[in-house]
Protein backbone atom coordinates (compact mmCIF):
# COMPACT_ATOMS: atom_id res chain seq x y z
CA UNK A 1 0.00 0.00 0.00
CA UNK A 2 1.81 2.49 -0.97
CA UNK A 3 2.66 -1.14 -1.35
CA UNK A 4 0.07 -3.72 -0.36
CA UNK A 5 -3.43 -2.88 -1.37
CA UNK A 6 -6.98 -3.57 -0.31
CA UNK A 7 -10.18 -4.72 -2.21
CA UNK A 8 -10.21 -7.59 -4.58
CA UNK A 9 -11.05 -7.87 -8.24
CA UNK A 10 -11.48 -11.21 -9.95
CA UNK A 11 -10.61 -12.01 -13.50
CA UNK A 12 -10.08 -15.40 -15.09
CA UNK A 13 -10.13 -16.98 -11.65
CA UNK A 14 -7.19 -14.93 -10.39
CA UNK A 15 -7.55 -12.85 -7.24
CA UNK A 16 -6.11 -9.38 -7.54
CA UNK A 17 -5.33 -6.97 -4.75
CA UNK A 18 -5.84 -3.32 -5.67
CA UNK A 19 -6.14 -0.12 -3.63
CA UNK A 20 -9.45 0.85 -2.13
CA UNK A 21 -8.91 2.00 1.43
CA UNK A 22 -7.64 5.53 0.94
CA UNK A 23 -9.85 6.13 -2.07
CA UNK A 24 -12.49 7.00 0.51
CA UNK A 25 -10.34 9.74 2.01
CA UNK A 26 -8.53 11.47 -0.83
CA UNK A 27 -9.29 12.95 -4.23
CA UNK A 28 -7.52 11.78 -7.34
CA UNK A 29 -5.00 14.33 -8.60
CA UNK A 30 -3.01 14.40 -11.82
CA UNK A 31 0.70 13.68 -11.52
CA UNK A 32 2.32 14.62 -14.77
CA UNK A 33 2.16 15.18 -18.48
CA UNK A 34 3.76 13.89 -21.62
CA UNK A 35 6.95 15.29 -23.11
CA UNK A 36 10.68 15.40 -22.39
CA UNK A 37 11.58 15.29 -18.73
CA UNK A 38 11.72 18.50 -16.75
CA UNK A 39 11.85 19.67 -13.16
CA UNK A 40 14.49 17.64 -11.33
CA UNK A 41 18.20 18.37 -11.66
CA UNK A 42 20.02 16.63 -14.48
CA UNK A 43 23.53 15.33 -14.92
CA UNK A 44 25.29 17.20 -17.68
CA UNK A 45 26.67 15.40 -20.72
CA UNK A 46 25.56 11.87 -19.86
CA UNK A 47 26.52 9.78 -22.85
CA UNK A 48 24.33 6.93 -24.05
CA UNK A 49 27.13 4.50 -23.25
CA UNK A 50 27.41 5.78 -19.67
CA UNK A 51 23.63 5.69 -19.25
CA UNK A 52 23.41 2.08 -20.43
CA UNK A 53 26.40 0.99 -18.35
CA UNK A 54 25.07 2.49 -15.12
CA UNK A 55 21.56 1.21 -15.73
CA UNK A 56 22.78 -2.34 -16.44
CA UNK A 57 24.89 -2.36 -13.28
CA UNK A 58 21.90 -1.27 -11.19
CA UNK A 59 19.68 -3.95 -12.75
CA UNK A 60 22.22 -6.69 -12.03
CA UNK A 61 22.32 -5.61 -8.40
CA UNK A 62 18.53 -5.51 -8.11
CA UNK A 63 18.19 -9.02 -9.56
CA UNK A 64 20.56 -10.57 -7.02
CA UNK A 65 19.23 -12.50 -4.03
CA UNK A 66 18.39 -10.26 -1.08
CA UNK A 67 20.12 -10.61 2.33
CA UNK A 68 18.40 -12.30 5.27
CA UNK A 69 17.50 -8.98 6.90
CA UNK A 70 17.29 -10.22 10.51
CA UNK A 71 18.72 -7.95 13.26
CA UNK A 72 21.99 -9.26 14.68
CA UNK A 73 21.69 -7.73 18.13
CA UNK A 74 20.06 -9.99 20.71
CA UNK A 75 17.08 -8.67 22.69
CA UNK A 76 15.23 -9.79 25.81
CA UNK A 77 11.59 -10.80 25.51
CA UNK A 78 10.96 -10.24 29.23
CA UNK A 79 9.00 -6.99 28.80
CA UNK A 80 6.77 -8.55 26.13
CA UNK A 81 6.16 -12.14 27.28
CA UNK A 82 2.55 -12.73 28.26
CA UNK A 83 1.53 -9.33 26.88
CA UNK A 84 -0.77 -8.71 23.91
CA UNK A 85 0.19 -7.06 20.63
CA UNK A 86 -2.63 -5.79 18.43
CA UNK A 87 -2.42 -6.21 14.65
CA UNK A 88 -4.79 -3.69 13.03
CA UNK A 89 -5.31 -4.84 9.45
CA UNK A 90 -6.75 -2.68 6.69
CA UNK A 91 -8.71 -5.73 5.54
CA UNK A 92 -8.21 -9.39 6.38
CA UNK A 93 -9.91 -10.33 3.11
CA UNK A 94 -6.75 -9.21 1.30
CA UNK A 95 -4.44 -12.25 0.91
CA UNK A 96 -1.18 -10.41 1.61
CA UNK A 97 -2.52 -8.76 4.75
CA UNK A 98 -3.98 -12.04 5.98
CA UNK A 99 -0.70 -13.85 5.35
CA UNK A 100 1.21 -11.12 7.19
CA UNK A 101 -1.14 -11.53 10.16
CA UNK A 102 -0.40 -15.26 10.12
CA UNK A 103 3.30 -14.43 10.31
CA UNK A 104 2.64 -12.12 13.26
CA UNK A 105 0.70 -14.86 15.05
CA UNK A 106 3.45 -17.42 14.46
CA UNK A 107 6.09 -14.98 15.70
CA UNK A 108 4.00 -14.17 18.77
CA UNK A 109 3.63 -17.85 19.62
CA UNK A 110 7.37 -18.36 19.28
CA UNK A 111 8.08 -15.37 21.53
CA UNK A 112 5.43 -16.09 24.16
CA UNK A 113 3.33 -13.06 23.17
CA UNK A 114 -0.42 -12.96 22.63
CA UNK A 115 -1.59 -11.57 19.30
CA UNK A 116 -4.98 -9.95 18.74
CA UNK A 117 -5.98 -9.56 15.08
CA UNK A 118 -8.42 -6.73 14.33
CA UNK A 119 -9.98 -6.55 10.86
CA UNK A 120 -10.50 -2.94 9.77
CA UNK A 121 -12.77 -4.21 6.95
CA UNK A 122 -11.50 -1.57 4.55
CA UNK A 123 -13.14 1.39 6.29
CA UNK A 124 -11.65 4.41 8.02
CA UNK A 125 -14.17 4.01 10.84
CA UNK A 126 -13.00 0.40 11.23
CA UNK A 127 -9.37 1.50 11.41
CA UNK A 128 -10.15 4.02 14.14
CA UNK A 129 -12.23 1.50 16.05
CA UNK A 130 -9.36 -0.97 15.98
CA UNK A 131 -6.78 1.43 17.38
CA UNK A 132 -9.24 2.76 19.96
CA UNK A 133 -10.02 -0.76 21.18
CA UNK A 134 -6.32 -1.58 21.34
CA UNK A 135 -5.74 1.45 23.59
CA UNK A 136 -8.78 0.67 25.73
CA UNK A 137 -7.53 -2.89 26.23
CA UNK A 138 -4.04 -1.76 27.25
CA UNK A 139 -2.28 -3.25 24.25
CA UNK A 140 1.43 -3.79 24.77
CA UNK A 141 2.07 -2.73 21.18
CA UNK A 142 0.18 -1.92 17.98
CA UNK A 143 0.94 -2.78 14.36
CA UNK A 144 -0.84 -0.72 11.67
CA UNK A 145 -0.85 -2.89 8.55
CA UNK A 146 -1.67 -1.05 5.34
CA UNK A 147 -3.31 1.85 7.17
CA UNK A 148 -2.22 5.45 6.64
CA UNK A 149 -1.46 6.86 10.13
CA UNK A 150 -3.08 10.21 9.38
CA UNK A 151 -6.43 8.43 9.05
CA UNK A 152 -6.27 7.34 12.71
CA UNK A 153 -4.59 10.38 14.24
CA UNK A 154 -6.95 10.72 17.22
CA UNK A 155 -6.62 7.16 18.61
CA UNK A 156 -2.88 7.26 17.82
CA UNK A 157 -2.60 10.31 20.05
CA UNK A 158 -4.34 8.31 22.79
CA UNK A 159 -1.89 5.45 22.26
CA UNK A 160 1.01 7.86 22.63
CA UNK A 161 -0.41 9.21 25.88
CA UNK A 162 -0.72 5.62 27.12
CA UNK A 163 2.94 4.96 26.14
CA UNK A 164 1.92 2.17 23.73
CA UNK A 165 4.52 1.64 20.98
CA UNK A 166 3.00 1.79 17.49
CA UNK A 167 4.67 0.78 14.24
CA UNK A 168 3.24 0.98 10.75
CA UNK A 169 3.95 -1.14 7.70
CA UNK A 170 4.28 -0.25 4.03
CA UNK A 171 3.03 3.31 4.06
CA UNK A 172 5.76 5.00 2.06
CA UNK A 173 9.54 4.81 2.32
CA UNK A 174 11.04 3.10 5.38
CA UNK A 175 13.08 6.22 6.17
CA UNK A 176 10.23 8.73 5.89
CA UNK A 177 9.77 11.14 8.85
CA UNK A 178 7.87 9.63 11.77
CA UNK A 179 4.57 11.36 12.50
CA UNK A 180 1.28 10.81 14.34
CA UNK A 181 2.89 8.94 17.23
CA UNK A 182 4.45 6.25 14.98
CA UNK A 183 7.59 4.77 16.52
CA UNK A 184 8.98 3.10 13.39
CA UNK A 185 8.18 2.29 9.78
CA UNK A 186 8.56 -1.21 8.36
CA UNK A 187 8.69 -0.89 4.63
CA UNK A 188 10.77 -0.96 1.51
CA UNK A 189 12.37 2.02 -0.24
CA UNK A 190 9.78 2.92 -2.87
CA UNK A 191 11.84 5.83 -4.15
CA UNK A 192 14.80 3.54 -4.74
CA UNK A 193 12.51 0.97 -6.37
CA UNK A 194 11.25 3.66 -8.74
CA UNK A 195 14.84 4.37 -9.73
CA UNK A 196 15.44 0.66 -10.25
CA UNK A 197 12.42 0.43 -12.53
CA UNK A 198 13.81 3.34 -14.55
CA UNK A 199 17.21 1.63 -14.71
CA UNK A 200 15.55 -1.49 -16.11
CA UNK A 201 13.73 0.53 -18.75
CA UNK A 202 16.90 2.37 -19.73
CA UNK A 203 19.01 -0.78 -19.86
CA UNK A 204 16.49 -2.48 -22.11
CA UNK A 205 15.87 0.43 -24.47
CA UNK A 206 19.50 1.43 -24.88
CA UNK A 207 18.64 4.68 -23.07
CA UNK A 208 16.10 5.62 -25.75
CA UNK A 209 12.97 5.36 -23.65
CA UNK A 210 9.52 6.69 -24.50
CA UNK A 211 7.59 5.67 -21.41
CA UNK A 212 3.91 5.43 -20.52
CA UNK A 213 3.60 5.38 -16.72
CA UNK A 214 0.37 4.70 -14.79
CA UNK A 215 0.28 5.89 -11.19
CA UNK A 216 -1.71 7.73 -8.53
CA UNK A 217 -1.20 10.20 -5.70
CA UNK A 218 -3.59 8.25 -3.48
CA UNK A 219 -0.81 6.26 -1.84
CA UNK A 220 2.43 7.63 -0.47
CA UNK A 221 4.34 4.58 -1.67
CA UNK A 222 3.19 5.02 -5.26
CA UNK A 223 4.01 8.73 -5.16
CA UNK A 224 7.51 7.80 -3.95
CA UNK A 225 7.83 5.22 -6.73
CA UNK A 226 6.77 7.77 -9.35
CA UNK A 227 9.22 10.37 -8.04
CA UNK A 228 12.10 7.90 -7.99
CA UNK A 229 11.32 6.73 -11.52
CA UNK A 230 11.12 10.26 -12.90
CA UNK A 231 14.26 11.32 -11.05
CA UNK A 232 16.38 8.49 -12.42
CA UNK A 233 15.09 8.87 -15.96
CA UNK A 234 15.83 12.56 -15.75
CA UNK A 235 19.32 12.00 -14.34
CA UNK A 236 20.51 9.41 -16.84
CA UNK A 237 18.45 10.20 -19.91
CA UNK A 238 17.16 13.81 -20.13
CA UNK A 239 16.17 13.23 -23.76
CA UNK A 240 13.90 10.32 -22.84
CA UNK A 241 10.16 10.91 -22.77
CA UNK A 242 7.78 10.22 -19.89
CA UNK A 243 4.00 10.38 -20.05
CA UNK A 244 2.40 9.87 -16.60
CA UNK A 245 -1.30 9.09 -16.40
CA UNK A 246 -3.38 9.10 -13.23
CA UNK A 247 -5.42 5.97 -12.52
CA UNK A 248 -8.97 6.11 -11.20
CA UNK A 249 -9.27 3.12 -8.89
CA UNK A 250 -13.04 3.26 -8.71
CA UNK A 251 -13.17 2.30 -12.41
CA UNK A 252 -9.81 0.56 -12.73
CA UNK A 253 -11.02 -2.53 -14.60
CA UNK A 254 -12.33 -0.47 -17.52
CA UNK A 255 -10.47 2.84 -17.31
CA UNK A 256 -6.90 1.49 -17.24
CA UNK A 257 -7.24 -0.59 -20.46
CA UNK A 258 -8.82 2.46 -22.12
CA UNK A 259 -5.98 4.72 -20.96
CA UNK A 260 -3.36 2.28 -22.22
CA UNK A 261 -5.06 1.70 -25.56
CA UNK A 262 -5.59 5.41 -26.19
CA UNK A 263 -2.02 6.34 -25.25
CA UNK A 264 -0.48 3.65 -27.47
CA UNK A 265 -2.68 4.67 -30.41
CA UNK A 266 -1.90 8.35 -29.98
CA UNK A 267 1.84 7.83 -29.55
CA UNK A 268 3.15 4.84 -31.52
CA UNK A 269 6.67 5.69 -30.31
CA UNK A 270 5.94 4.52 -26.77
CA UNK A 271 8.31 1.62 -26.14
CA UNK A 272 7.70 0.87 -22.43
CA UNK A 273 4.68 0.69 -20.13
CA UNK A 274 5.27 1.18 -16.38
CA UNK A 275 2.40 0.56 -13.92
CA UNK A 276 3.69 1.70 -10.52
CA UNK A 277 1.88 -1.14 -8.72
CA UNK A 278 0.66 -4.60 -9.73
CA UNK A 279 -2.90 -3.61 -8.91
CA UNK A 280 -2.61 -1.33 -11.94
CA UNK A 281 -0.42 -3.69 -13.93
CA UNK A 282 -2.99 -6.47 -13.72
CA UNK A 283 -5.10 -4.46 -16.18
CA UNK A 284 -2.38 -2.46 -17.92
CA UNK A 285 -0.12 -5.34 -19.00
CA UNK A 286 -2.77 -7.37 -20.90
CA UNK A 287 -4.13 -4.19 -22.49
CA UNK A 288 -0.66 -3.13 -23.67
CA UNK A 289 0.10 -6.63 -24.95
CA UNK A 290 -3.20 -6.75 -26.83
CA UNK A 291 -2.71 -3.32 -28.40
CA UNK A 292 1.00 -3.69 -29.20
CA UNK A 293 2.25 -7.27 -28.95
CA UNK A 294 5.67 -7.51 -27.38
CA UNK A 295 5.73 -4.06 -25.80
CA UNK A 296 7.65 -4.43 -22.51
CA UNK A 297 6.00 -3.79 -19.12
CA UNK A 298 7.62 -3.53 -15.68
CA UNK A 299 5.63 -3.40 -12.44
CA UNK A 300 5.98 -3.49 -8.68
CA UNK A 301 4.79 -5.75 -5.82
CA UNK A 302 5.39 -9.33 -7.02
CA UNK A 303 1.70 -10.26 -7.13
CA UNK A 304 1.19 -13.87 -8.30
CA UNK A 305 -0.87 -12.82 -11.31
CA UNK A 306 1.81 -10.44 -12.53
CA UNK A 307 4.58 -12.98 -12.01
CA UNK A 308 2.48 -15.34 -14.13
CA UNK A 309 2.30 -12.62 -16.78
CA UNK A 310 6.11 -12.64 -16.94
CA UNK A 311 6.14 -16.38 -17.57
CA UNK A 312 3.48 -15.95 -20.25
CA UNK A 313 5.31 -13.12 -22.00
CA UNK A 314 2.61 -10.55 -21.21
CA UNK A 315 4.80 -8.66 -18.73
CA UNK A 316 8.57 -8.22 -18.76
CA UNK A 317 9.68 -7.65 -15.17
CA UNK A 318 8.46 -6.96 -11.63
CA UNK A 319 9.91 -5.87 -8.28
CA UNK A 320 8.67 -8.35 -5.66
CA UNK A 321 8.24 -8.02 -1.91
CA UNK A 322 9.65 -10.69 0.45
CA UNK A 323 7.17 -13.28 1.83
CA UNK A 324 4.41 -11.68 3.97
CA UNK A 325 5.19 -14.10 6.82
CA UNK A 326 8.71 -12.70 7.08
CA UNK A 327 7.34 -9.17 7.29
CA UNK A 328 5.09 -10.29 10.17
CA UNK A 329 8.04 -11.67 12.13
CA UNK A 330 9.97 -8.47 11.49
CA UNK A 331 7.07 -6.46 12.93
CA UNK A 332 6.94 -8.53 16.12
CA UNK A 333 10.70 -8.24 16.52
CA UNK A 334 10.44 -4.44 16.24
CA UNK A 335 7.81 -4.25 19.02
CA UNK A 336 9.83 -6.59 21.27
CA UNK A 337 12.79 -4.24 20.90
CA UNK A 338 10.62 -1.18 21.51
CA UNK A 339 9.34 -2.65 24.79
CA UNK A 340 12.88 -3.64 25.78
CA UNK A 341 13.94 0.00 25.29
CA UNK A 342 16.85 -0.89 23.05
CA UNK A 343 17.85 0.93 19.86
CA UNK A 344 15.55 -0.06 17.01
CA UNK A 345 17.03 -1.59 13.87
CA UNK A 346 16.11 -0.36 10.43
CA UNK A 347 12.60 -1.34 9.38
CA UNK A 348 13.78 -1.68 5.80
CA UNK A 349 13.21 -4.77 3.73
CA UNK A 350 14.41 -4.91 0.11
CA UNK A 351 12.48 -6.00 -2.93
CA UNK A 352 13.97 -8.21 -5.64
CA UNK A 353 13.76 -7.63 -9.38
CA UNK A 354 12.51 -10.58 -11.43
CA UNK A 355 12.26 -11.17 -15.15
CA UNK A 356 12.52 -14.31 -17.27
CA UNK A 357 16.24 -14.55 -16.54
CA UNK A 358 15.81 -15.24 -12.81
CA UNK A 359 12.12 -15.94 -12.12
CA UNK A 360 11.53 -19.54 -10.92
CA UNK A 361 8.89 -21.68 -12.60
CA UNK A 362 6.73 -21.38 -9.46
CA UNK A 363 6.30 -18.68 -6.82
CA UNK A 364 8.21 -20.71 -4.26
CA UNK A 365 9.48 -18.37 -1.52
CA UNK A 366 12.45 -20.67 -1.02
CA UNK A 367 13.49 -20.21 -4.66
CA UNK A 368 12.62 -16.53 -4.98
CA UNK A 369 14.14 -15.53 -1.63
CA UNK A 370 16.54 -18.32 -0.61
CA UNK A 371 18.15 -16.25 2.17
CA UNK A 372 14.77 -16.11 3.95
CA UNK A 373 14.11 -19.85 3.90
CA UNK A 374 14.91 -20.12 7.63
CA UNK A 375 13.94 -16.64 8.78
CA UNK A 376 11.89 -17.98 11.72
CA UNK A 377 14.94 -19.70 13.22
CA UNK A 378 17.04 -16.58 12.62
CA UNK A 379 14.61 -14.44 14.60
CA UNK A 380 14.36 -16.99 17.43
CA UNK A 381 18.13 -16.96 17.69
CA UNK A 382 18.20 -13.26 18.57
CA UNK A 383 15.34 -13.40 21.11
CA UNK A 384 16.53 -14.01 24.65
CA UNK A 385 14.27 -15.25 27.46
Amino acid sequence: MGGRMATQFFRSGVRLVVPMVTVMAFAIVGVGASGPLAGASRRANVSVATCVQEAQAAVAKAEASIPAGVPKGRVSRAASKGKTFWFISASQSVPDLYQTSQGVQAAGKAAGIKIHIFDGTGSVSGFNQGVSEAVANNAAGIILQGITPSLVSSPLAAAKRAHIPVIDAQNGDFNAPLTNGILAHISTDFTKDGRTMADYVLANTGCKADVLELTTTLYVGLTDTHNGFKQQLNQLCPSCTLQSLTVNFSTIATSVPQQVNTALLQDPNINYVVPDADGIGFYAAPAAHSQKVGIPVIGHDGSPANLAFIRQGVQTADLAYPPPGYIGWKEVDMLIRARAHVPLPSGYFPTRLFDKSNLPSTNSAAKMFPSLTKYQALFRAVWKN
